[in-house]
């Protein structure tokens, strides 16, 4: 009987399919450098090296002959084969995920992941984790920065600001942001109720500098020169904490800063808030498989957003008389 060996039912193609899976790991550097929009960007959010990113894009160029990224005024910037290449890689990883989920023991405890911005990790809903209700400690839960775009191959839903949720996306709002300016009492005597500099004594602390022009604009104030001594930060999370050190006035959520202007380490010099038109919003994939934790935890979620605007609530905003 002739024997028939592996290699010989092999087609044609099957090296050029599965050439692919050795770029595996440079391909997960490159979707978080297109998702992320930032070569640096996706080398932190990794841990890895810068170096390490540029390599891993050299080499899938000189696998396909093509360039992928293209240097801009702000950066790299991904041309349709890279977009494509991401996206496909995405698909892939969500689509093990499941199945790697689906092969899970039964006994195994449920897991969630969540994504969230830092400011709302850090603020609205940090303030809200250690009181789970009972029908949800059971859950493992897995919090991941999203950087303001989530990654759904790794998390179940995601907490993020924006005007309306992308068609890929289902969920709720939460709660519309209201932008204030925080700080603490301490500092809050420092700020002068002179009509046209307020702020001159006092440091801005700015994550957000349309935002910040936006409210001045709202409060009939004049616009501010950038100063040097203002201190500038990558999101709302890390200007919320720097507030909260006494080091400067932010421009944060009110949903955000309510534990602290509730008790008063925060407070806000002015009654003026400026309505952004975002908002919160728990979402997850339109396509996901049906998972009833996603559910009970964004049913978690939007009630706590509606005892918040209940009368009795504690998270009205604290002004300083001045």
């Amino acid at each position: 009987m002739t024997q028939v060996r592996h290699d010989d039912l092999a087609g044609p193609n099957d090296a050029v399919r599965s050439q692919p899976l050795k770029y595996a790991a440079a391909l997960r550097l490159i979707e978080a450098a297109c998702r992320l929009g930032s070569f640096a960007k996706a080398a932190r959010a990794l841990g890895v090296s810068h170096t390490a990113v540029t390599a891993a894009v050299d080499r899938v160029e000189s696998a396909l002959g093509q360039i992928l990224f293209t240097r801009g005024p702000g950066g790299m910037v991904p041309n349709s084969a890279a977009l494509d290449l991401a996206q496909a890689f995405r698909t892939a990883e969500r689509l093990v995920g499941r199945a790697w989920a689906r092969g899970h023991s039964e006994a195994a405890p449920p897991s969630l992941g969540v994504a969230i911005l830092a400011e709302v990790g850090v603020g609205w809903l940090g303030q809200r984790l250690g009181r789970r209700p009972k029908s949800l400690p059971s859950i493992d839960l897995r919090v991941f920065g999203s950087g303001g775009t989530p990654d759904f191959s790794t998390c179940d839903l995601a907490l993020t600001l924006t005007t309306t949720l992308p068609p890929h996306l289902v969920g709720e709002q939460i709660w519309q942001e209201r932008l204030v300016p925080v700080c603490t009492p301490e500092l809050a005597r420092e700020v002068s109720i002179c009509p046209n500099a307020p702020f001159e004594r006092v440091n801005l602390i700015v994550h957000d500098r349309e935002a910040w022009k936006a409210w001045l604009t709202a409060a009939s104030l004049d616009p501010l020169p950038w100063r040097r001594r203002d201190l500038m930060t990558d999101d709302g999370g890390t200007s919320l904490t720097l507030a909260l050190a006494g080091l400067g006035v932010a421009l944060v959520a009110t949903a955000n800063a309510e534990a602290w202007l509730a008790t008063g380490q925060l407070v806000t010099p002015f009654s003026t808030e400026l309505v952004t038109g975002r908002a919160l919003y728990v979402s997850w994939l339109r396509d996901a498989r049906p998972n009833p934790d996603v559910h009970r935890f964004a049913d978690w979620l939007r009630l706590e957003a509606i005892c918040d605007q209940l009368p009795d609530s504690t998270a009205s905003p604290r002004r300083n008389p001045i």
